[in-house]
């Protein structure tokens, strides 16, 4: 898959998914840094990248989701790379292709709960145990 990396996502958290992803990492790019929320979710769009986050805010209504390869949030506390790892190894065993990340949706991970939002509205989770469950 191909992901966007903003400037709140851990840069070892970017090498882990660089393992076996392909990685746009904005505090790589000097033209990159120091954007907006929404700089970074069109750029994402244009490239066709699924944008990765620590950043809640990119969960608001104003970053629309339809026409985009999706938005991954990550928001949890704190901000410990084994943990977003940890979750990011758990998001990819249930996607392993972009098409089967879900087109058009949110998904926001909190505190080792793993959750798709569609719409505002919780779809499913996994917990840290990776079971699935309904909320």
């Amino acid at each position: 898959m191909r992901f966007y990396a903003d400037e709140q996502f851990d840069a070892r958290s970017v090498a882990h998914l660089r393992r076996k992803h392909k990685v746009k990492y904005v505090t790589e790019f000097s033209l990159l840094r120091k954007r907006d929320d929404a700089f970074h979710h069109a750029q994402s769009r244009r490239e066709k990248r699924i944008l990765v986050t620590c950043d809640h805010d990119l969960a608001s209504a104003k970053y629309p989701v339809n026409r985009h390869p999706g938005v991954l949030i990550i928001a949890t506390k704190p901000q410990d790379y084994r943990t977003i790892n940890a979750i990011l190894d758990q998001v990819l065993r249930r996607f392993r292709t972009a098409a089967e990340f879900l087109r058009n949706q949110n998904h926001r991970f909190d505190d080792g709960l793993a959750a798709c939002y569609q719409g505002g509205r919780r779809e499913r989770g996994v917990g840290s145990s990776g079971k699935g469950r309904r909320d």
